[in-house]
């Protein structure tokens, strides 16, 4: 919980830090051998960040022989670095020194404690305009200065600025490390410093920023951060008392001791942060899918709630997009870092500025990516094919361009394959990606028809996998909406006899069923299907099922739908 700059703070202003070293191993008793006293070799200083510049258009014999003017000089070369790195540092962070002779100016960084120089040199090299804005702070020099003539007295033109030597990028730390603000800084800098750079690109790549960047496209929550909050006497342990005061604190109305049940997991009354972290990242990943349960569940999606990840969100995503604009190798990096599904669920963001970045990343990367997910498909072990369905699956469902780019990817025939491969769990993600492909689309809906993918779709409303059950019901009510050929298909493949097997009770989910009933009204009111929707028994299945139904909405549905199939058989 402790900011890593603070330490380097301390360390800046301390004179004193070796001997504080020293005595703290005497005081531990790590010291025994009085012929060799501990002593401290070197210590390093926390970095800075150096480079020149090349300053014309400036006299600088009359700038030295006036030390007046010369400071102004500094200071408006200060002024301007500070002013393009941005608020990250200030004006008194950054030294300027220049040798007589010479029309060379060397600046030097110091960042303040709560910035890391890879930071600063990040935004460096992410700057386009450091010379012009260098130029324009000497702009209107003649009436100003500290002389007579002002700063203008040492100029020979328009200021100009050239040979800026670039700071070398060295890691991406606070991409990974950083705190949320941090890494949302460290990421901008990085979509900036890639625009239209082949060279950076490779750079960024290849110092790992694909996988720090990918991970915060994740939903995240600072445990370190939550558990400092409840930790009041920051003993590394939390009370029943202190989670119940913090709790109250963040306003959460849900129980308490039951999460400290949850959380207390060796009954040792108190919480450790291994405890902590452990036991909330066990849920994670369902609570935040919404398929956990229970007070945990509860307790993580609340504090999801209370941190806004937005902007960090369009900054990774802008930089994913800008590392791969026209750099293949930068394309298979970034797919193989894993970062498309994590870009899809975005898409789902309400932050219009989130999804116009990941719509960028995504037009970039889906179509190599969905030939990459075909190729697994066709060729892949049982587990990566029904990965690579899971991830079709999650792509046609962004919009009708990912729709598209599934089909000329060639995923319909593997995936009506996948079909039939006896996996219920890969059944589900063939079907639902080809759901997602016909969806509203009815040229997408007669290719699959074409394909021969009906017969085995139907076979799904036969599973005892609820998900793929429900896929194929999904299917069939599309179908039946769609063209007269799609509702053949449905029938000739005996799909209305398997959706009234599905009214049997306890053959399905009682919503389901009303789900079942309402599809078979709609085939019964097709004129060419009705007499076989009749032949299949559908009034003595609703009729048994009528009785056998505990939700009263079901009972009246069912009802209802033999009435009209009465009066149907009056007519």
């Amino acid at each position: 919980s402790v900011d890593a700059g603070a330490i380097q703070a301390q360390l800046r202003a301390s004179a004193d830090v070796s001997k504080a070293l020293v005595d703290g191993l005497k005081r531990a008793g790590l010291v025994h051998n009085p012929l060799r006293p501990a002593k401290v070799e070197s210590i390093t200083t926390p970095a800075t960040v150096s480079f020149t510049m090349r300053i014309g258009g400036v006299d600088f014999i009359k700038l030295f022989a006036d030390e007046k003017l010369l400071d102004d000089f500094r200071s408006r070369i200060q002024s301007a670095v500070a002013a393009e790195v941005g608020t990250i540092i200030l004006q008194r962070s950054v030294s300027v020194s220049l040798e007589l002779g010479s029309d060379v100016v060397k600046c030097r960084i110091t960042p303040p404690g709560s910035t890391d120089a890879s930071l600063v040199v990040l935004y460096l090299n992410s700057t386009t305009s450091l010379g012009e804005t260098v130029a324009k702070h000497f702009e209107g020099g003649e009436n100003e200065g500290s002389t007579e003539e002002g700063i203008g007295y040492a100029l020979t033109g328009p200021v100009t600025v050239a040979d800026i030597s670039e700071p070398i990028l060295k890691e991406m730390t606070y991409s990974r490390t950083g705190s949320r603000a941090q890494q949302t800084q460290a990421a901008g800098a990085l979509k900036n410093l890639v625009v239209g750079d082949i060279d950076n690109q490779d750079a960024v790549v290849s110092q790992g920023a694909v996988p720090a960047l990918t991970g915060l496209l994740e939903p995240h929550v600072p445990f370190g951060d939550i558990f400092s909050k409840f930790d009041s006497d920051s003993s590394g342990g939390i009370t029943e008392p202190e989670l119940a005061l913090g709790l109250k604190r963040l306003g959460w109305l849900g129980p308490v001791h039951e999460i400290w049940i949850e959380l207390d997991q060796d009954r040792s009354g108190a919480i450790t942060f291994e405890e902590f972290v452990d036991r909330l990242s066990d849920e994670m990943d369902e609570a935040l899918e919404g398929k956990g349960k229970g007070v945990v569940t509860d307790f993580l999606v609340f504090l999801q709630g209370l941190y806004d990840d937005s902007l960090i969100h369009e900054q990774a995503a802008g930089a994913l997009r800008n590392i791969t604009v026209g750099n293949v190798a930068a394309i298979e990096a970034v797919i193989e870092g894993g970062a498309m599904l994590p870009l899809i669920d975005l898409m789902q963001s309400k932050e219009t500025s989130v999804r116009e970045n990941v719509n960028g990343a995504l037009h970039i990367l889906a179509k190599p990516w969905a030939a990459k997910m075909v190729a697994l498909l066709q060729t892949g072990p049982l587990r990566q094919r029904e990965q690579a369905a899971h991830a079709l699956r999650k792509l046609a469902n962004v919009n009708a361009e990912h729709r598209r780019t599934a089909i000329q990817a060639g995923a319909m025939g593997p995936l009506i394959a996948l079909l039939q491969s006896g996996s219920p769990t890969c059944q589900d993600h063939a079907t639902a990606a080809l759901n997602n492909i016909m969806f509203k689309n009815p040229e997408h809906e007669k290719l699959v028809v074409e394909a021969g993918a009906v017969v085995h779709i139907l076979t799904g409303l036969k599973s005892k996998f609820r998900d793929l059950q429900t896929e194929a019901l999904r299917s069939v009510k599309m179908l039946v909406g769609g063209s007269s050929s799609s509702q053949r298909k449905v029938v000739e493949g005996g799909g209305i006899e398997l959706l009234v097997a599905m009214l049997k009770p306890a053959a399905a989910d009682e919503r389901v069923q009303r789900r079942v009933v309402d599809l078979l009204m709609k085939i019964a009111a097709i004129q060419d299907f009705r007499k076989r929707v009749l032949k299949a028994k559908l009034v003595e299945a609703l009729m048994e099922l009528a009785k056998a139904a505990e939700d009263a909405e079901l009972r009246r549905c069912v009802e209802d739908a033999v009435v009209s199939l009465e009066e149907a058989q009056q007519h």
